[in-house]
């Protein structure tokens, strides 16, 4: 039971991991939960190649920290006091093998990673990545909101006289057949006309150049 509660705290804390265990009739205490977590062994760190370092709220807004998680195995490996250059230095002085940071855009990172780590690369992580792209696209589309309008005005009227025309060659269209229907009894008329015409002379054997 220990080993399930235990696997429960770690999943969901204190508070919630007591309202799980009352789920199913386990009656237990927030403090019982965590006295359980501290009493868990902490795996070794054992040579990260490839890390990832931002900071993460003790009380957001009053109290931050370092995290630091092996990228290669998804883990955190290590919760850091502070956010203070010399503390992540520090820390990564004792991991030579480290090969690649990725990390925020914290000029205190990467002076502490530059001291400790001259070898390893440092990039951006990937929302870090997006951020950066989308202020870039933002302050460029400022500059250019004049000819956005124009833009889209000049569409606008386009599409508009797209659809007029649209609605003209429609009820073009639609009054066509009414119009050979008009017409048509007219050249039937005309024919049999005709006909009656021709017919004495075919009896005749009259020749076309004679008549």
């Amino acid at each position: 039971m220990n080993q399930v509660l235990t696997g429960i705290g770690l999943e969901s804390g204190g508070n919630s991991s007591t309202r799980q265990a009352h789920s199913f009739s386990v009656k237990v205490s927030a403090s019982t939960v965590l006295r359980l977590i501290k009493k868990c062994s902490i795996p070794a760190i054992t040579s990260p190649k490839i890390i990832g370092v931002d900071d993460w709220a003790f009380k957001k807004g009053r109290k931050y920290g370092t995290i630091i998680v092996d990228l290669e195995t998804h883990r955190v490996i290590d919760l850091l006091p502070d956010r203070e250059a010399k503390t992540l230095s520090t820390w990564l002085l004792e991991y030579p093998s480290i090969e690649i940071v990725s990390r925020d855009r914290s000029n205190t990172y990467a002076a502490a990673i530059t001291e400790a780590c001259p070898q390893a690369e440092q990039i951006a992580d990937r929302w870090h990545i997006l951020k950066n792209l989308s202020e870039t696209v933002e302050r460029f589309l400022d500059t250019q909101r004049l000819e956005i309008k124009e833009t889209a005005l000049k569409l606008s009227q386009q599409q508009h006289q797209n659809s007029v025309n649209e609605e003209i060659s429609t009820d073009k269209s639609e009054t066509l057949p009414i119009e050979s229907q008009l017409q048509k009894p007219v050249f039937v008329g005309k024919y049999h006309d005709n006909l009656r015409i021709v017919a004495p002379f075919k009896s005749q054997r009259v020749t076309g150049e004679r008549i």
